[in-house]
């Protein structure tokens, strides 16, 4: 299969999960979707079905563990390659579940990077609602602007490379501020003023 018709798979892939998702809808199947979601209290009971737990003793974890750090490592090359941003440096040992970036419009780069076959996941969009008035302006700027890439065991490097292609096309990203004194990489408030510093972007 080419690779340029990935855009053309993926958006039908994508369309017929949700098709798969209106089904369960209609029968009334209970389920937790990943992605645009948050913390709800109601669901902190719920475990993993016994078809997960059969398949947690036949994983190689050792295996998934490279994989995911070759993934996220060449990802964050091809970005630093690009003049992209990279919100986070994998630390040693370990096993990332994606690779976060900072958007302006968290929903409409999610939807962009969806059109182009890329399966971006909104995540903790949402935290408790009985502590929402206690969380900090980073907290919620990191709620609204942090955007999730898969770098999961099953994609290949010419994927990871459409990836860093399609996100630098469609000019999605916030440029996180740089401490200089820490080199640590910080993000602005929702007002404007510095959480730990500042931000300029496109979208």
């Amino acid at each position: 299969m080419e690779f340029r018709f990935a855009p053309r798979i993926g958006a039908l892939l994508a369309s017929l999960k949700r098709g798969v998702g209106a089904v369960l809808n209609i029968c009334r199947v209970t389920r937790i979707p990943v992605g645009d979601i948050g913390f709800n209290p109601t669901q902190s009971s719920l475990g993993m079905s016994a078809w997960s737990g059969h398949m947690l003793s036949r994983l190689d974890y050792v295996g998934i563990r490279r994989r995911r750090r070759e993934n996220y490592q060449l990802l964050e090359k091809l970005f630093r390659r690009n003049g992209l941003p990279v919100f986070l440096t994998l630390g040693a040992g370990v096993c990332p579940l994606f690779f976060p970036i900072l958007v302006r419009d968290k929903h409409r780069a999610a939807r962009a990077l969806w059109s182009r076959g890329i399966m971006a996941t909104e995540l903790w969009n949402e935290g408790d609602p009985a502590l929402a008035s206690l969380e900090g302006a980073g907290t919620k700027f990191l709620r609204r602007h942090v955007l999730e890439l898969p770098i999961h065991q099953d994609i290949t490097d010419p994927q990871i490379r459409y990836m860093a292609e399609q996100v630098s096309r469609f000019n999605l990203l916030l440029e996180p501020a740089v401490d200089g004194a820490s080199g640590r990489v910080t993000a602005p408030s929702p007002s404007g003023g510095a959480v730990s510093g500042a931000c300029v972007g496109s979208i």
